[in-house]
């Protein structure tokens, strides 16, 4: 495969804080709150992919910090997290390299119910813009291989500092505008309407076994005609291109591929999400028109 693009200059700062970059991030989405069982295989496909020596800190549950998982008490830590995820469906684990900059880190969080409603749970891997795409590919295609999900998508992602989050989304909104293969995330606003269907395409797009099942066989060879289709145990992955793209409409770049894969299964797309921070809370329905941006260009 092609090296990817290099995006690390798209990082801002504000008054001295980190306040939002783009890097390769992959997220997939989960039915049930993880388990015990589930969270252990998802860090073992992490750890498979990881450098050994950028998988250093954990947290989790009530800890107030990040804990080296070289040292006695890290390990017992995350297992003591681990177990409790099989007694509430609201606990969440993460594992870091302490990178402040291009670094490597692993969430899994169970989602609680939120006005009695279910909402989905998830699990997101952040990478550096080094990552190696067959490396993104391999763990999402393992990750869809041993861990029942609902979908999910990899590509070029947008990370905020969540204390800063409304200025974070003005400076991601301007970036969305020009670069339509960025993946906008705030996962408070997205996980209640998870469970309804795929939030959109990206270079990787994942199917769970169930939505899998709502694509058409007329949809499916649209799709192959545009993208490579692996299909594993718990759903399907589906690579549009050799690498993710932003593309860039102040260069005529559009992700043409990743557009035409969204075209095929626009049929299990999501109808409703809330709105996220910033200019798209402001600019009403922003946010429904960047999820719509390729099935709709001048929308977006």
């Amino acid at each position: 495969m092609a090296a990817m693009q290099d995006v690390s200059a798209l990082r801002v700062a504000h008054h001295r804080h980190w306040l939002c970059y783009v890097t390769p991030t992959l997220t997939l989405y989960l039915r049930d709150a993880p388990t015990q069982a589930v969270a252990r295989r998802i860090i073992e496909v992490y750890r498979a992919h990881c450098p050994t020596d950028r998988v250093r800190f954990v947290t989790g549950g009530d800890a107030p910090a990040f804990t080296p998982l070289t040292e006695a008490f890290g390990q017992t830590l995350a297992a003591r997290v681990m177990a409790r995820m099989d007694r509430r469906r609201d606990i969440g684990l993460m594992v870091w390299d302490g990178q402040l900059r291009e670094s490597w880190s692993l969430t899994i969080q169970g989602a609680p119910l939120r006005d009695g409603a279910e909402c989905a749970s998830f699990c997101r891997v952040v990478m550096p813009n080094d990552v190696a795409p067959t490396v993104m590919a391999r763990m999402a295609c393992e990750l869809a291989d041993s861990t029942a999900f609902l979908s999910g998508h990899a590509g070029f992602g947008a990370v905020f500092n969540a204390d800063l989050k409304a200025t974070a989304f003005d400076q991601i909104y301007a970036w969305a505008k020009r670069y339509p293969g960025l993946e906008v995330e705030d996962l408070n606003v997205t996980l209640p309407h998870m469970l309804e269907g795929i939030k959109g395409a990206n270079w990787l797009t994942l199917l769970g076994s169930a939505l899998a099942e709502r694509v058409t066989p007329e949809s499916w060879q649209a799709v192959g005609r545009h993208a490579d289709i692996a299909r594993l145990s718990q759903g399907v992955v589906v690579r549009a291109g050799d690498h993710p793209v932003l593309g860039d409409r102040n260069r005529n770049a559009w992700p043409t591929e990743v557009a035409a894969v969204e075209a095929a299964v626009a049929g299990i797309k999501l109808r409703q999400h809330g709105e996220f921070a910033g200019r798209f809370g402001e600019d009403g329905g922003a946010t429904l028109a960047w999820l719509q941006r390729y099935l709709d260009r001048e929308a977006w």
